[in-house]
């Protein structure tokens, strides 16, 4: 994985602990291993000892259990870290505080490191992330995958509307015709597209008759981009229908007709 740049040594050292196998997935043998390694660091850095071996193994045992309940997705690295932070007192409440070993303060502690270190360090590395996905380009197996779920959308479309004779998938035809198009698969030739222009128009001037009148509709064609806008997707949408009539006349399917046609 990408760190961000911008990241201190300890907040990288933080990503990275993250991204270790978590504790619900990890041997319970290797979990008291870690744990045992651990409290002997606290002891050390507390200048403290357990009274004993029965004492120190009932507080292991204890914080075992706790991050097998409490904090089963983190890390035993993450784990590491905010007790050694826990015991060096970054987690004070008072600066009287007064710091010593128990399950309690470890959970504590862990807790603490989670919601005051960890979540910030990858709020960071998530913002950082997300900026560098808007900017990447798609790699060619990527462009590949995103055409093929998008002609299977188009192949549906197309089985629909030879089913029912209407177009009412939810992807506008136009752009499916902008798509074709780039490639030089529409065939069609420039008289019949004068044709569907023309019987665009008069379907048009028909469904807004009752709304001001076919010069009303004249003068929004002629003076606003938007009305020029629809009229060309609606043209491309009978477009799309004619073309896949045409396509289902000669026994082919929408996939079929664009691998043939692919130069």
């Amino acid at each position: 994985m990408e760190v961000s740049p911008s990241l201190t040594p300890f907040e990288k050292k933080v990503v990275f602990a993250s991204q270790e196998p978590r504790i619900k997935n990890i041997e319970l043998l290797m979990i008291a291993q870690a744990v045992t390694n651990v409290v002997s660091g606290i002891y050390i850095r507390l200048g403290s000892n357990a009274k004993d071996d029965d004492e120190r193994e009932i507080i292991q045992d204890a914080i075992i259990k706790d991050l097998a309940v409490s904090f089963p997705n983190l890390t035993l690295k993450e784990f590491e870290i905010a007790c050694y932070k826990g015991s060096m007192g970054d987690f004070r409440r008072t600066s009287d505080e007064v710091l010593f070993l128990s399950p309690e303060k470890v959970h504590g502690w862990i807790k603490a490191y989670v919601e005051q270190i960890k979540k910030e360090v990858i709020a960071k590395q998530r913002d950082y992330e997300n900026k560098l996905d808007v900017h990447k380009e798609p790699s060619e197996e990527e462009k590949k995958k995103i055409e093929s779920d998008y002609l299977l959308r188009m192949q549906g479309a197309f089985e629909e509307f030879i089913a029912t004779g209407v177009y009412s998938h939810h992807e506008p035809a136009h752009l499916l015709y902008g798509w074709l198009d780039k490639r030089g698969m529409i065939k069609i030739t420039p008289q019949r597209k004068r044709e569907i222009f023309a019987e665009v128009e008069a379907t048009l001037k028909e469904r807004l008759k009752d709304n001001g009148g076919s010069k009303r509709f004249t003068d929004a064609i002629n003076s606003t981009d938007s009305a020029k806008s629809l009229f060309i997707e609606w043209s491309k949408h009978y477009a799309i229908e004619y073309l896949f009539k045409e396509i289902n006349e000669v026994g082919m399917s929408l996939l079929e007709y664009i691998e043939l046609n692919r130069s």
